[in-house]
């Protein structure tokens, strides 16, 4: 879990991962699942590639 939505709707958040060397970070994709807390019900989902990313 990276965090809670705020009372206005708006979140963020700056998650560091440690990927191996030799990984081709152009074939990786970040992904983001938005879920409710209480039912974990999901409620969006996104993908980006993580190339494209500031890491």
């Amino acid at each position: 879990m990276l965090g809670p939505l705020k009372s206005d709707g708006s979140f963020s958040a700056e998650p560091v991962a440690q990927l191996a060397k030799n990984w081709k970070r152009e074939n990786l994709r970040v992904v983001v699942f938005v879920q409710q807390r209480g039912s974990r019900h999901i409620l969006g989902a996104a993908e980006i590639p993580l190339a494209g990313s500031a890491n």
